[in-house]
């Protein structure tokens, strides 16, 4: 990965998180993270840095356990009588197709981060401004709770400012953050 202000390429493999701290790393992993959220930080302010990261993944599943490899969206108006669902192939570099992950579905994967919806959470939920649990089709996060998006954005400057009182950060603006990073339209409707 090439990061700005770093002149060589960063590799990144086997970060080992201490705990369930999100901020608890060891050495090593401590040190690649602070580059690369250097350099995402350097290309978020200043509008002359590209960030660009090229992320290749190896999977550990479990004996048994399920994969879903993503589907391909196919126009069944172009006349030919092809399966409705078949499966996103790559080539590689022996020339095999094999059947492979495509960005939506990694990206809903690396979404799946919030457990700070509740105190010891079993569970983590895909980022959204309400807490979507598709499991059980309850908003985990409903307006009402206060701890949804839209009533962290209206406190922000609150978490800024117990930041740098006490000098760490609390698990809702972790969330804040990563709905932000998230991206979307964010269209809140009006009160009455």
């Amino acid at each position: 990965m090439k990061i700005a202000d770093h002149d060589s390429d960063v590799l990144v493999s086997n970060l080992h998180r201490c705990g369930k701290d999100p901020l608890q790393w060891d050495q090593h992993s401590r040190e690649t993270l602070d580059k690369i959220s250097s350099g995402m930080s350097r290309a978020l302010h200043d509008p002359k840095v590209f960030w660009f990261a090229e992320i290749t993944a190896k999977l550990r599943v479990g004996f048994c356990q399920e994969i879903f490899p993503s589907q391909m969206f196919l126009n069944k108006s172009d006349g030919r009588s092809l399966p409705t669902k078949q499966l996103a192939k790559t080539i590689m570099s022996d020339g095999r197709e094999a059947a492979c992950f495509t960005s939506t579905k990694v990206g809903a994967a690396i979404q799946m981060v919030d457990d700070w919806w509740e105190e010891g959470a079993e569970k983590a939920l895909r980022v959204s401004e309400y807490g979507a649990d598709s499991d059980t089709l309850l908003a985990r996060r409903g307006a009402l709770s206060g701890r949804d998006f839209y009533s962290f954005l209206i406190k922000s400057d609150e978490f800024l400012k117990d930041v740098e009182k006490k000098g760490c950060i609390s698990p809702d603006y972790h969330y804040l953050m990563a709905v932000l990073a998230k991206g979307g339209m964010f269209q809140k409707s009006k009160g009455k």
